[in-house]
C-alpha cells in the first residue's frame, strides 16, 4: 500500500492536498484516513460533490485501488468480492464462529449477515454488550456470565514503577506454584510508555515476557545498527556515529588513519581528511583508503540514497530492518520509523506471561490481569479528529463509529467481568514530574493502596530488587562495603586510602616519576599529584569534541599565534636577520606567515565557518604582531629562534642553536625535562640569551611572582635549559609576555627560584613515589579536566586539605611560594 500510493502520488492532481503533496508524512497520512473510510464504508466518491477535500481523497482513493497489485484489494471492494461468492461459504468455511469481539467495521458488517443466511454463524460476546446491528440477524449470539474478580488499586510514584510493582506481582504468583504463566497478562492502552522498562526488568528478572504486539527492534542489535546508520544518513558523517554502525564495510584501523584533529561534520571536512590519508597511515599490510571514501561518498549523498545506503552497508537482519523502515515510511523519517517498529520475540503466549494493549486482551482473556497506566487522559484516551477529514466535513461518529475512548471503555468493561484478579494501577507524576490523577473508571472503586517508590517488596522481582529491600543483607555485600568506606573516609578529616593514598610499587606507580617531564607535568605533579596519576599514569584525557567548531578554544589560539610567530620569524632570519629587519619588513613578513599557517592549518587542523575563521586570523595576527615587534632593539646583530625544542621535544621548530636530544636534567633531583621554547634570543657574543614565553590569555601572574605556587614554571625550566645547552651564555633573562595588553613579566630572582623549585620537586617526586597521589590546590578548579572525577561536594577539599599539607610536607610547601 506504501508503495503504491508513493509512486500514484506525484500524478496526481490532488486540488485541496497540493500544498502538502511532498511532505514526508503525506503518503502515511493519506493512507490513514482512506483507511478509516474503508472500515466506516464511507464511499468516497459517492460524496465527492460535497466538499473540494472529500473530492481530493476520492482521487487519491480511486488511483491507489487501480494501482494496487491483482492479488490485493482495499477492504470494501475485498469484502464485495466474498459477497458475490457467498454461495460458497458453506464449502469453504463451514461453521464460523467470532470469539470476544465488540464491534466489527462497518464495511464487514453486510459480509457476515449475508454469510449467516447460508452457513451457520456464532457471535461470543463473552462479556461485551452485543452490538445493534446484529438484532433480528441470522446470526447466533451467545454472552458468558459476568465474573467479580478480586480487585485492587495500586497508585505507584511513576510508569516505571508501575512496571516494577507489576513484576513483583507476577513473581509472587509464579512463586506460589498455583498459577501457570499462560494465565497471567499485563496490559495497557499504551504500551509504548512502559514497553523499556518492562523490557528491562524482563531481562533482569530471568521472567520470560512475551510481547503479543511485538517488541521494539531498537532493543535489538540489529535494530541499533540500523538506527545508527539513519543517525549518519540524515544528520552526516561524524567520527563518533561511524563507530557506533560498526559497519563491516568500514575498513580495520579507519579511526586511526583519520587526523586526530580534525572535527569530521561536513563533506568539505571529510573530503579534506581523505585526501590526507595514505598507505602509511593504515595498518601494516592493509590500506583502506579507497574503500573508506567509498563508504564515506556514498553516506555523504543522505537520504536520497537512504535504499542504496542499506543494500551496500547492511545485511541479514539488520538490512531487513532498513527495508521495512523505508517502506514504513519516507527516508528523512527513518529515526522515528525505525523506533516505532515491532518483531515478533520468538517466546509462545500459550506458555508465557503477556505484555500486550488491552484490546488484544479482551478477546481472550486471562484470570491474573494487571491494568498499567490507568490515569486520568490515559485510559479512557481522547479521541481526535482525522488530520485530513475533520469533523467540519466529515462527523467523526461516520468515521469512527466507535471512538478511541469507546473502545478503552468497552476494553475495560471486558477486562473488569472476564478474570479472577484484577489489579488497575496508576502513576502519581507524570513524565515530566507533574501530578497524575486516577482515571475516572476508577472513580467510586476500592480503596487505593499507595506504594512508595523505596518501600521494600513483599514479593522481590529481581535479586537487586530483594537487596533494595533487605538493607541489612545488603550491607553485608562487598558493593556496599566499598561504597559505604568510601562515603566515611570522604566526610572523614584524615586522609585514607579513597583520598589518593597508594600503596609503594603500584604498577599505577611505575615509572612515572623517571619519566621525562614538561613544565606542565610538572606543574600538576606540584599542584594536583592525583591529576599527574590520572594523566600519566592511567593515561586518562579529556574526551575531543566532535562538534562544529565555531571558534578555537584557548589552547588552540595560542598554537595559532606561535604559528605565526614562529613563520613570521624563520622568514626574517632567512632574508634579513630579525634584529636587522625594518617595520616594513616585519609586517610584510608576518601577512605572509599568516597565509602560510591559514593554509596549512586548514589542512591539518579544524577551522571555524569562513567569517569568523578570517576574524580569529585577524586576531592571532595582532598577538603575533605584539610578540614579533617586542624586544626587536634589545640585542643589535644577534640571532633569534622560535619554538626552539630540547631534552628530546620534537614538536619544535627545525632551526636550532643546540642538539635538540641531548638531556636536559633539574639538578640534585635526577629528573629529565623537555618542552619548547616560544622564543630565544641570543646576543652576537653568546653571553646573553632572552627567553621568552608567549601567554595569549588574560590571566597572568603579578609583577614579583616567581613561581606562583608552583602554577608558573616555564621561566626557571627554560633558563635552565639554556643555561646546560648553551655553555658559553653567562646570564639569562627569562619572562613571560602576554600579547593582550603587551605586559612583558621577567623573573626578578631566577638562582632563588630555581633552587626552590629543585627543593619542592625532590620533595614532591619523593612524595609521589612513597604513594601520596592526593587532591593539591589546582583539583576542582576551572581548567581542571579531572573535576569530574572529584566528589560532588566541593567542601571535601576543604574538610581535607589541612590533612594533605600535613602528609605532603615539603611537597606542599610550593603552594606558598610567591
Amino acid at each position: 500500500m506504501q508503495q503504491t500510493m508513493r509512486s500514484c502520488l506525484p500524478s496526481l492532481a490532488i486540488g485541496e492536498l497540493e500544498a502538502i503533496r511532498n511532505l514526508p508524512g503525506t503518503p502515511r497520512a493519506l493512507l490513514a484516513t482512506l483507511g478509516k473510510c474503508w472500515r466506516a464504508g464511507y464511499d468516497l466518491q459517492a460524496n465527492a460533490h460535497a466538499n473540494p477535500r472529500i473530492e481530493s481523497l476520492a482521487v487519491v482513493d480511486t488511483a491507489l485501488r487501480a494501482g494496487l497489485p491483482r492479488s490485493m484489494l482495499v477492504p470494501p471492494d475485498l469484502a464485495a468480492a466474498a459477497l458475490a461468492r457467498i454461495a460458497l461459504a458453506p464449502v469453504l468455511l463451514g461453521r464460523v464462529t467470532l470469539m470476544g469481539l465488540a464491534e466489527l467495521d462497518a464495511c464487514w458488517q453486510p459480509l457476515l449477515l449475508a454469510l449467516a443466511q447460508v452457513t451457520p454463524v456464532m457471535w461470543c460476546a463473552r462479556q461485551n454488550a452485543v452490538p445493534d446491528w446484529l438484532t433480528g440477524s441470522a446470526v447466533e449470539v451467545t454472552q458468558e456470565v459476568a465474573r467479580t474478580p478480586h480487585r485492587r488499586i495500586i497508585s505507584a510514584a511513576r510508569a516505571a514503577h508501575e512496571a516494577l510493582e507489576a513484576m513483583r506481582w507476577v513473581r509472587g504468583l509464579l512463586a506460589s506454584g498455583q498459577v501457570q504463566a499462560s494465565e497471567i497478562a499485563l496490559v495497557s492502552v499504551n504500551t509504548a510508555e512502559y514497553d523499556d522498562a518492562l523490557l528491562g526488568l524482563s531481562q533482569e528478572t530471568g521472567i520470560a515476557l512475551h510481547f503479543a504486539h511485538g517488541r521494539p527492534v531498537a532493543a535489538t542489535r540489529e535494530g541499533q545498527c540500523a538506527a545508527a546508520l539513519a543517525d549518519v544518513l540524515l544528520h552526516g558523517p561524524t567520527r563518533r556515529r561511524l563507530r557506533r554502525c560498526q559497519l563491516q564495510a568500514l575498513p580495520d584501523g579507519w579511526v586511526r588513519a583519520l587526523p586526530p584533529r580534525l572535527t569530521l561534520h561536513s563533506p568539505h571536512s571529510w573530503r579534506r581528511a581523505l585526501a590526507r590519508v595514505t598507505a602509511a597511515d593504515w595498518p601494516v599490510g592493509a590500506d583502506g583508503t579507497a574503500a573508506l571514501k567509498a563508504v564515506i561518498d556514498l553516506l555523504l549523498e543522505g537520504p536520497a540514497a537512504a535504499e542504496k545506503v542499506g543494500e551496500t552497508l547492511l545485511s541479514g537482519r539488520a538490512l531487513a530492518i532498513w527495508r521495512r523502515a523505508l517502506l514504513a515510511g519516507p527516508a528523512e523519517a527513518l529515526m522515528e520509523t525505525i523506533a516505532n517498529l515491532r518483531q515478533d520475540d520468538g517466546l509462545d503466549s500459550c506458555v508465557n506471561v503477556s505484555w500486550m494493549p488491552a484490546a488484544m486482551l479482551a478477546t481472550a482473556p486471562r484470570a491474573y490481569v494487571w491494568l498499567l497506566g490507568m490515569n486520568a487522559g490515559s485510559w479512557p484516551r481522547q479521541s481526535r479528529e482525522d488530520v485530513l477529514l475533520p469533523a467540519h466535513i466529515v462527523p467523526a461518529r461516520v468515521l469512527e463509529p466507535c471512538s478511541l475512548a469507546d473502545a478503552d471503555r468497552q476494553a475495560y468493561a471486558s477486562l473488569s467481568t472476564a478474570c479472577s484478579e484484577l489489579i488497575c494501577s496508576y502513576s502519581r507524576c507524570d513524565g515530566a514530574g507533574r501530578h497524575a490523577s486516577a482515571s475516572v473508571l476508577l472513580r467510586g472503586a476500592d480503596t487505593c493502596e499507595h506504594r512508595a517508590w523505596n518501600a521494600p517488596a513483599q514479593h522481590a522481582a529481581s535479586e537487586a530488587d530483594r537487596l533494595f529491600g533487605r538493607i541489612q543483607e545488603f550491607a553485608a555485600t562487598s558493593h556496599a562495603v566499598s561504597a559505604r568506606a568510601v562515603w566515611r573516609d570522604w566526610h572523614a578529616a584524615a586522609i585514607t586510602p579513597h583520598d589518593g593514598l597508594i600503596r609503594s610499587g603500584h604498577p599505577a606507580m611505575h615509572g612515572l616519576i623517571g619519566r621525562v617531564h614538561s613544565a606542565s607535568s610538572l606543574r600538576t605533579l606540584l599542584r594536583n599529584p592525583i591529576a599527574y596519576l590520572w594523566r600519566y599514569g592511567l593515561k586518562w584525557s579529556a574526551p575531543e569534541a566532535e562538534d562544529e567548531l565555531l571558534e578555537l578554544d584557548a589552547v588552540q589560539f595560542g598554537r595559532l599565534v606561535h604559528a605565526i610567530s614562529q613563520e613570521a620569524l624563520e622568514h626574517l632570519e632567512a632574508s634579513v636577520t630579525y634584529f636587522r629587519s625594518s617595520g616594513e619588513q616585519r609586517k610584510s613578513a608576518l601577512q605572509q606567515a599568516i597565509a602560510t599557517v591559514a593554509q596549512r592549518w586548514e589542512e591539518a587542523e579544524s577551522v571555524p565557518p569562513a567569517a569568523l575563521w578570517q576574524r580569529t586570523l585577524t586576531m592571532a595576527g595582532v598577538a603575533a604582531s605584539a610578540a614579533l615587534e617586542f624586544g626587536h632593539g634589545s640585542l643589535p646583530d644577534g640571532k633569534a629562534y622560535a619554538e626552539v625544542g630540547f631534552g628530546g621535544a620534537q614538536n619544535g621548530g627545525a632551526r636550532l642553536p643546540w642538539d635538540v636530544n641531548a638531556p636536559v636534567i633539574v639538578p640534585g633531583t635526577g629528573l629529565a625535562i623537555k618542552g619548547v621554547i616560544d622564543r630565544l634570543d641570543i646576543s652576537a657574543d653568546g653571553r646573553l640569551a632572552a627567553v621568552r614565553d608567549y601567554k595569549t590569555g588574560s590571566r597572568g601572574v603579578s609583577a614579583d611572582a616567581t613561581l606562583d605556587g608552583g602554577a608558573e614554571l616555564q621561566r626557571s625550566l627554560y633558563a635552565l635549559a639554556v643555561r646546560t645547552l648553551l655553555s658559553q651564555v653567562e646570564e639569562v633573562r627569562a619572562s613571560l609576555f602576554y600579547t593582550r595588553d603587551l605586559r612583558d613579566v621577567p623573573l626578578q630572582t631566577p638562582e632563588e627560584a630555581m633552587d626552590k623549585l629543585c627543593t619542592a620537586l625532590l620533595a614532591a617526586s619523593q612524595s609521589f613515589s612513597a604513594g601520596n597521589a592526593l587532591a593539591g590546590p589546582d583539583a576542582g578548579d576551572d581548567y581542571d579536566d579531572f573535576a569530574l572525577l572529584l566528589p560532588a561536594n566541593r567542601q571535601y577539599l576543604s574538610r581535607k586539605q589541612e590533612a594533605v599539607r600535613a602528609i605532603l610536607g615539603d611537597a606542599a610547601m610550593i603552594w606558598e611560594v610567591k
